[in-house]
């Protein structure tokens, strides 16, 4: 791939990200087994594996691809390399969404029970810290991994950390959405009973879907609300002209490679 590709590449990669208030929506309003957080982790690390380990199996040539391999203009191996790294990014983008959201239930609940103020800057952190530690760690070992092995199996080993995130996703401390159950009139043979909305499929799904409609929509409202404020736009504004500037990467990237000669381990420890 030539400069224009790979900026064109990273772009497409990006998108997850972009919707990553969606993912919050979805979390928030459609629980998962009847839980918001827990389920959607376990998705995350699923969807992320699979992607990683069709790249490391070389389904429909993708792992070919990005080992530098050459294809032909029909060849879909591009395609598949591209969905399974966007799929990828999209796991990761969603497990960060939930990460964040664990962090503000627990600060919500500290406030709540009369606990530190200050435990939402200690956790967040400890988020941040750690993903920073796991991006240095990340950059290095790649780079070393990729001058004694090839790109498939670095993918393959790539693969365990997404389903590591899955598993340990399961020792949360999360409590299931309980759905209340509300009580209707029922007339029969002239006689009033009352019969829970729960003891109908029908009606169970029909409140389910109401409820998380419901949410949704308070979620947006209070957004709009959020970012009408000139306090929230103005920053929001500034930080998109911001990352909307043209940069070098991708200029200096290629410099670094084919002009200088920088490798995979050089460039990982840089």
């Amino acid at each position: 791939l030539g400069p224009a590709e790979m900026s064109a590449t990273l772009g497409i990669l990006v998108l997850p990200w972009t919707i990553k208030p969606l993912y919050g929506f979805l979390s928030d309003g459609f629980p998962i087994f009847g839980y918001r957080r827990r389920s959607y982790l376990v998705l995350a690390g699923i969807v992320g594996f699979l992607s990683y380990v069709s790249l490391a199996l070389g389904l429909g040539g993708g792992g070919d691809v990005l080992a530098g391999s050459d294809i032909g203009p029909n060849n879909m191996a591009l395609t598949v390399a591209l969905i399974s790294l966007l799929l990828s990014s999209a796991s990761i983008a969603l497990a960060d969404v939930v990460a964040d959201g664990i962090v503000v239930q627990k600060t919500r609940d500290a406030a709540m029970n009369g606990g530190d103020a200050a435990i939402a800057g200690g956790l967040q952190s400890v988020c941040w810290g750690s993903a920073s530690i796991g991006a240095l760690i990340s950059a290095y070992f790649s780079g070393s991994l990729l001058e004694i092995m090839s790109p498939r199996d670095v993918f393959g080993i790539a693969s365990i950390l997404p389903l590591a995130v899955g598993g340990m996703s399961l020792l949360i401390d999360e409590d299931p959405t309980k759905r209340e159950k509300q009580n209707e009139m029922v007339v029969t043979n002239g006689s009033i009973g009352l019969a829970e909305n729960g003891m109908s499929s029908t009606n169970g799904e029909d409140v389910a879907a109401h409820d998380a409609i419901l949410s949704i929509q308070e979620q947006v409202t209070a957004l709009w609300d959020a970012l009408r404020q000139p306090s929230i736009w103005k920053p929001i504004l500034f930080i998109f002209l911001w990352k909307a500037t043209p940069t070098s990467d991708g200029a200096m990237l290629y410099f670094m490679t084919d002009d200088i000669g920088f490798g995979p381990e050089f460039l990982g420890r840089a």
